[in-house]
């Protein structure tokens, strides 16, 4: 009987840690969140942070990990961010290659930071997304018209999502070109990139868990995330995720 009963229990406290809740409030395990930053603190402001992984599940799947964010909206509806420590060249951009059916110049999304949900889509591992569609902390270069020349007669990219690499340059193209680089953050990217494309190609190259190279195109194509289409601008907001595309685990687990 002893041992029924602690079978019984063990399976009500595993069935506790293993299903996806939202994250504890404040106290003494620490907040789960930047709207639990805002419930101890109704002062605090928008700026650095640390958060615990997971809430209270993340105490048995992330270890009881705290991790670095940069909450915003504090006064409304608070937001968290990862930010991006590599910001150079080569690093944390999205392209769409100019040329072929899409004229204009080449667009280049930088971003510094990316928009983090802490509350995890599973514990083992400890896996979160990300919104590729958020450029909050992003800065784009150039403009050109999607399938067309200029004057657009609609389709006008200015900016791209995060981990997006596209372009319309010929059949057989894949010289869109995108970078993931979470170096200096605690997370490994999750491979679910999707290769979409007319007559082109693309791939993913993991540099190491934390660094991808994206490259992708046609006429047209683009590799992203996710099976999304045609995604350029902000327009994964409107996918299936609402943008949330990226997966995320911490480093080590």
């Amino acid at each position: 009987m002893f041992n029924r009963l602690m079978a019984v229990a063990g399976v009500a406290i595993a069935a506790t840690f293993l299903t996806p809740a939202a994250p504890a409030s404040a106290g003494l395990l620490g907040p789960a969140s930047c709207a639990d930053i805002k419930a101890s603190n109704p002062a605090a402001t928008d700026g650095a942070y640390s958060i615990l992984a997971g809430g209270l599940g993340g105490l048995i799947g992330g270890l009881g990990q705290l991790l670095p964010v940069y909450c915003t909206d504090m006064a409304g509806e608070p937001k968290a961010y990862l930010s991006l420590p590599n910001t150079g060249p080569g690093h944390n951009y999205s392209q769409y290659l100019a040329g072929g059916a899409s004229r204009g110049t080449t667009v280049v999304t930088s971003y510094s930071a990316i928009r983090f949900d802490p509350v995890p889509v599973s514990y083992f591992p400890l896996t979160f997304r990300a919104n590729i569609a958020d450029q909050t902390f992003s800065r784009s270069t150039g403009q050109l018209c999607h399938s067309s020349g200029p004057p657009c007669p609609g389709n006008v990219v200015t900016s791209m999502p995060y981990g997006v690499a596209f372009d319309c340059i010929s059949p057989g193209s894949s010289a869109g070109r995108a970078n993931i680089d979470l170096t200096g953050t605690p997370f490994y990217v999750v491979d679910t990139f999707v290769v979409r494309s007319f007559r082109g190609s693309g791939k993913a190259t993991f540099n190491s868990p934390q660094n991808v190279d994206l490259a992708g195109g046609g006429y047209c194509g683009w590799i992203a995330p996710a099976d999304i289409y045609n995604p350029s601008n902000d327009s994964p907001k409107n996918d299936a995720n609402g943008g949330w595309d990226l997966r995320l685990t911490l480093l080590g687990l």
